[in-house]
């Protein structure tokens, strides 16, 4: 669903404790950058002067094969490579749509344009009546053997084709090469993850050793699960646990540093018809929103986000016991510091912590589904105590980020951007054309500059402001100038109020060194606005007016 914007100056009045953060990197991963400015959504993109962007499909494009068009409201977003490589490999997508659907594509990476292609997409075929269909496909996995689990978020209580399983509400498992649905029934036709359990699925995530799965509850009960498989490499069977906080929480955050893994029935019909259920009666926490568990490269805990809780926790798991429970990450009104172009900027965590995935250096991602729709990046030696938070990007307005995955050197990140509004701009990618998904999903690639397109800035990026530009007189009654001394060309400038409402856009072709406009109305109805400054050559400047 479309959210709402929130303007800087709203989170700035929100209280918190202040964490400064460290945010130095000198080397060449994709996890080397300087910290967006804090902002409102706004018409475009924003991501890293270090970083660009391309865009690789969006909703509407028809399919290379097979007839038909890719789906609306991309999430998940999975890497899988072929025979282990970063520049060649089938990109999975998932629709959160009603009936649902996953596109499969696939691309490669030319080294002489340092440009990805795409080579080939079809949609996933789910028509088999063993199947029934698949519903909101929400997010989902990447297994170590190559394949992709995509998530049903539905639950429902029919049972269309009468095999005794409620048709939604599960996971399938799908081979990226066919673009076909893999799992299957006991007799041989294609089934879903039954002994997985049904509930509004999120992702699930796979330990190296393809022996542990673990997976979220986004709604219902909203619990933590894990399942231990019989074999290796095969979801079809298998254990179900579900997490149990011994002491609980309290205002959100565990009370207690252990926990116990409580197994759930799961070997009959009726009881994988009725996984939350079941998973209640037993004593599983509730966490609220469990939309993403993920494992660390580095230590091996367990994180997971907890969206109406506003935070990322973190376990050890010990077998049949979890220990060294705590909240990593996160609070509503919890605030961070970080270094931007701008100089040092604070900013509130703010809500709806969504997908998590970890990068080589265990940096955590986290992309944010409400508030601001930002994605943050998070140290692997990170503690509230001692923060070490920065800022990654900022989605055009009315969309959310879903769904990174990496590729295997991490050069590459790819994911999407769900649900933008129609009213965002065009913009210019890596490949030095304008790209216009406005009002569509769109998936893209994000890579350092030196990995991505010709030489040169393209796409839209967090640059340096020029200080020589200024708004004056601040604050005002009203009237305000914009003073560029050394020009600006085809300046564009948006207003949003303290709610995040677009209240003010223009355009102004041709060279100016100054501008005087008019907020009289604007101010009088909201005392604060976040005025954005933007003009040919990559200029971009935001300035906070307040109302005198």
């Amino acid at each position: 669903m479309n959210k709402k914007l929130l303007a800087v100056a709203a989170l700035a009045l929100v209280t918190g404790s202040v964490m400064k953060a460290q945010t130095t990197c000198t080397g060449t991963q994709i996890s080397c950058f300087t910290s967006i400015v804090p902002t409102a959504q706004t018409n475009k993109l924003i991501i890293p002067a270090e970083h660009r962007y391309q865009l690789i499909l969006k909703e509407g494009d028809n399919y290379t094969e097979g007839g038909g068009f890719v789906g609306g409201q991309n999430d998940f977003t999975g890497y899988i490579p072929k025979t282990g490589s970063s520049t060649n490999g089938y990109l999975s997508v998932n629709h959160e749509t009603n009936p649902g659907g996953v596109t499969m594509a696939e691309i490669n990476y030319n080294t002489s344009t340092k440009l990805w292609q795409l080579t080939r997409s079809r949609a996933v075929s789910f028509s088999d009546a063993s199947l029934v269909q698949t519903i909101r496909n929400c997010s989902g996995g990447v297994t170590p053997w190559g394949t992709v689990v995509t998530a049903e978020e539905s639950v429902t209580s029919n049972d269309t084709n009468s095999d005794g399983y409620k048709d939604y509400g599960w996971l399938v498992e799908i081979d990226p090469a066919t673009a076909q649905v893999i799992s299957q029934n006991t007799d041989g036709s294609k089934g879903k993850l039954w002994q997985m359990g049904i509930m509004n699925h999120e992702n699930v995530v796979v330990n190296n050793a393809g022996t542990v799965a673990y997976y979220g509850e986004d709604g219902g009960t909203n619990k933590v699960y894990k399942y231990v498989m019989d074999t290796p490499n095969n979801l079809s069977s298998g254990n179900l646990y579900v997490l149990k906080l011994d002491q609980g929480l309290s205002n959100g955050d565990p009370i207690g540093t252990t926990a116990t893994w409580v197994q759930v029935p799961n070997k009959t019909k009726a009881d994988q018809n009725n996984t939350a259920s079941l998973a209640q009666s037993l004593g599983g926490t509730s966490f609220n929103g469990v939309e993403d568990v993920e494992i660390s490269p580095i230590d091996g805990k367990i994180y997971f986000t907890a969206k109406g809780l506003n935070k990322v926790y973190r376990l050890q798991d010990d077998g049949t016991t979890a220990s060294q429970v705590e909240t990593f990450v996160g609070g509503l009104s919890t605030t961070y510091s970080f270094t931007t172009p701008q100089g040092t900027k604070t900013e509130a965590w703010g809500d709806g912590n969504d997908n998590l995935t970890f990068d080589e250096l265990g940096n955590l991602w986290v992309l944010q589904d409400g508030g601001k729709n930002y994605i943050w990046v998070i140290a692997p030696d990170h503690t509230q105590a001692n923060p070490k938070v920065r800022l990654f990007a900022s989605m055009p307005a009315g969309s959310e980020p879903t769904g990174l995955t990496f590729t295997p050197d991490y050069k590459f990140g790819f994911f999407s951007i769900q649900h933008p509004d129609s009213t965002i701009s065009t913009d210019v990618d890596a490949t030095g054309n304008t790209i216009d998904y406005r009002g569509k999903s769109a998936t893209i690639v994000i890579a350092l500059k030196e990995n991505l397109g010709a030489t040169g800035s393209l796409g839209t990026v967090d640059q340096p402001t020029e200080n020589s530009v200024t708004v004056s007189p601040n604050p005002t009654s009203g009237i305000v100038k914009i003073n560029a001394p050394k020009g600006l060309k085809n300046i564009s400038v948006t207003a949003y109020s303290i709610d995040g409402k677009l209240v003010y856009s223009n355009k102004f072709a041709g060279s100016n060194t100054s501008l005087e406009l008019d907020f009289t109305s604007q101010l009088d109805a909201s005392r604060i606005l976040i005025l954005n400054i933007e003009a040919d050559g990559g200029f971009r400047k935001m300035v906070k007016v307040l109302k005198k």
